[in-house]
C-alpha cells in the first residue's frame, strides 16, 4: 500500500498491523493497488490475489464461480 500512497512510514505501520492482527488471531491480506490507474495494477490482478488468498489460505470456494474472473470493460 505505501508504495502507492508515497508515505515510507506507512511500512512502518504495516509491521504494527501485523503484530496486531497476530495477537488478536485476525487474518490480513495486503494487496498492491493502484484504485486510480489500472495500468499501474490492474483489477484483475487484485481480484486475482483476493481470489487466490481466499482459496488458499481460507479454504473457501466460490459461491457463483462465473463472477470469479470478467472483463473489467464490461464494469465501467
Amino acid at each position: 500500500m505505501y508504495q502507492h500512497v508515497s508515505c515510507k512510514n506507512m511500512s512502518t505501520l504495516q509491521g504494527l498491523f501485523d503484530d496486531q492482527a497476530r495477537e488478536r488471531g485476525v487474518r490480513l491480506i495486503w494487496i498492491e493497488h493502484d484504485l486510480m490507474d489500472p495500468r499501474t495494477v490492474s483489477r484483475k490482478d487484485m481480484r486475482d490475489r483476493v481470489n487466490n488468498y481466499m482459496t488458499t489460505v481460507m479454504q473457501e470456494e466460490p459461491i457463483d464461480p462465473s463472477l470469479v474472473d470478467f472483463d473489467d470493460d464490461e464494469t465501467m
